[in-house]
């Protein structure tokens, strides 16, 4: 099951998010169609989630929230994420935006999705 990023999960929430989250996403997509293959829908949501959820397989062990943010929320995680420069091993960079790394995967993961969709190897 998904977990919000402080480990809580509220099912009614989390429900009509993913409803709504579809909903937008099959929106998209039928307004992208006259596009053909000019557009490509990338679905970022879906990939980070997938990042959550399977963290330690990215090398990603600090997802605690509050407390674990590369930002400096705490002194121990500012030295461990910026002193000792393990901030690879962080999630958040804080409690709206995930770090340098986070961002990478996203692109490497874009990237293929676009190489996909115009059929390069």
């Amino acid at each position: 099951m998904t977990t919000y990023p402080n480990g809580t999960v509220n099912p009614a929430l989390l429900t009509k998010l993913t409803s709504t989250i579809a909903l937008a996403n099959a929106a998209i997509a039928t307004a992208l169609t006259p596009f053909g293959k000019s557009v490509i829908q990338y679905d970022v949501n879906s990939f980070m989630h997938q990042v959550w959820n399977n963290h330690a397989s990215y090398g990603i062990t600090h997802v605690g929230v509050p407390s674990e943010f590369c930002d400096g929320y705490s002194q121990e995680d500012w030295d461990l994420c910026v002193t000792q420069h393990q901030g690879n091993t962080f999630y958040w960079m804080q409690d709206i935006d995930m770090t340098t790394y986070v961002h990478q995967l996203v692109a490497k993961d874009m990237y293929g999705v676009i190489k996909k969709h115009y059929g390069v190897k």
